[in-house]
Parts: C-alpha cells; structure tokens; sequence
C-alpha cells in the first residue's frame, strides 16, 4: 500500500475516469513487473471508497413550516387607547324602562313657594392652601423622595393616628414592645410581615413607633382574637400579653373610629335619595342632569 498512489483524474471530474477495475488492474500489472511485492487485488472496501456514485447526502436541516398567527392577538401597530383598557358594561333595562322619571319619592319640610337661585359673584370666596404648600409652588421629582423623609412622614402618620386612639378610647399610656410585662400591655405600631411572601396569621410582626418602641419589631400571635383584618403597613394599637419580650399573644385590637355621618336639613329644603344601578355608566346622576339641564 506505500507505492499505491491516486491520481487527481481517478476521483475528479468526468473527463479521464475509467472503470476502477481497469486502473486497479493496471496499479497491479506495472507493481508485480518489480518483483517486490504481490499483486494488489481491489477489495470491494476500496472499490465503495473510490466509487463517487456512493458519496453521502449532505445533512441538512428541515425546514419547519411557519405558523399562522392568531387573527384574535392584537397588532403590535395598533394604537392604544383608553376604551381598550376600559370595563364594559350594559345598560341596564330596568332602569331605562321606568315609568318615574322625575317623580319625587320623598320630601322633607315644605317645599311650596320655594324659588331656588345661587348666589352668584355676591358671595366672597377665600382660598387658602392647608399642610404643605412646596408641591403646589416648588418643583419636585416624583417618587424621587429620599428614604429619610418618606421615613418620617410614615413615623408623623403612626404619632398622629396614634394619639387620636389614645384620646378616643382612654389609653393611659403605651408601652414599649420589647420590655417583657406579667399585665396586659397596650402597644402602637404598624403591621409588617416577617417574610417577602403574602401576609398571614403566623408572619404578622408589630413594628413599635419611634417614641416609644424605637421602631423595634415583636411577633403577634393572633389565635385569641375572634376577629381582625389586618394588611402591611396598617397602624394598630393591640393590646396583650408579652411574658418574655420575644412575642406578643393579642387579646383585643383597637378599631380606628370612623368619622360620623352628619345630615342637617334645612327647612325648605328636599332630600332625594339617588342610587345608580350601573356604578360604571352613572346612569342615575346622567338622568338627574338631563332633568335639570
């Protein structure tokens, strides 16, 4: 096999290819004239090697027929608009189809001989801005605050509300939540979660106010309290037992007072009473404006 060599024209194009078998027999006729070595005989392994008849298909990759899409998806280029985003609600048809429009139900005081008029430019009208006037008059990023500041409006919010339960319900004094008491205590806080998950009745933790509590954290066990509904950052004052300063076991949590509905009546005045249907459409003050328009 050392002496055995193939010319380019053996294996190249059409032109100067002869059967193998000849040009094996030829390697072979002008090698055993040497006396060296024995014929060479072609083996059907050479012969599919030297064969261009059996070279390989070239792999390739399948093409995979695209796929429709959806005539449902949105464009990409379609332009977005508010009624895109916005409910949709039906109109309802009990309240189109009533029979007493602009019907008085009820009224109080009387109401005959009364002539409504508004007092126009008479009346002298004073504005003034109540709290703090820098982000009506300064320019500011916004929600660019500082964590200091956001920091103490949270801790000015928890004195406040604070302070309006203590006055409200009688509270003496609050205690620290960290300093372990045989008595019932009463703390003020807010209420955090002790994990980055969904708050539940095992991750609740009282953070303290600053005053008081120096803003430390106590877990709350709430398995004696019949009722509570709590979220993150809420401002509560429980009150419970705290043996060991490590947690608080609450007996009672103080609801935030709501404010009182006041109603005057004036006489010569009328109280309708209005109830819309459809929250979304405001069919109720639509109809009252038409009537009055």
């Amino acid at each position: 096999l050392s002496f055995f060599r193939v010319t380019p024209a053996a294996h190249g194009g059409s032109q100067g290819r002869g059967p193998i078998g000849a040009t094996a027999a030829g390697l072979c006729q002008s090698h055993s004239n040497a006396g060296s070595e024995p014929c060479l005989r072609p083996t059907p392994q050479l012969t599919a090697t030297l064969n261009p008849l059996s070279t390989k298909r070239a792999i390739t990759t399948p093409e995979t027929p695209l796929t429709k899409r959806s005539v449902s998806a949105r464009s990409p280029h379609q332009l977005l608009s508010p009624s895109s985003f916005s409910p949709s609600a039906t109109p309802s048809q009990k309240y189109s189809s009533r029979s007493n429009r602009g019907e008085v139900v009820t009224s109080f005081g009387s109401t005959q001989g009364v002539s409504w008029s508004g007092r126009g430019g008479a009346g002298n009208i004073s504005l003034k801005v109540l709290g703090c006037p820098e982000p009506l008059t300064g320019s500011y990023k916004s929600m660019f605050q500082k964590l200091s500041d956001i920091r103490e409006v949270l801790t000015c919010k928890i004195e406040e509300l604070g302070s309006e339960l203590k006055e409200h319900y009688k509270i003496e004094a609050f205690t620290p939540v960290l300093v372990p008491a045989q008595e019932p205590v009463t703390l003020l806080g807010q209420i955090g979660c002790d994990s980055n998950g969904k708050l539940n009745h095992k991750s609740v933790i009282l953070e303290g106010d600053r005053e008081h509590s120096s803003g430390a954290q106590i877990p709350v066990d709430l398995s004696e309290l019949k009722e509570y509904s709590l979220f993150p950052g809420q401002v509560v004052v429980m009150e419970g037992i705290n043996t060991t300063g490590r947690k608080l076991v609450a007996t009672r949590l103080y609801e935030v007072p709501g404010s009182p509905l006041l109603l005057r009546f004036a006489a010569g005045t009328v109280c309708a009473v209005l109830s819309a249907l459809e929250p979304i459409l405001c069919q109720g003050l639509s109809g009252l404006h038409k009537l009055f328009a």
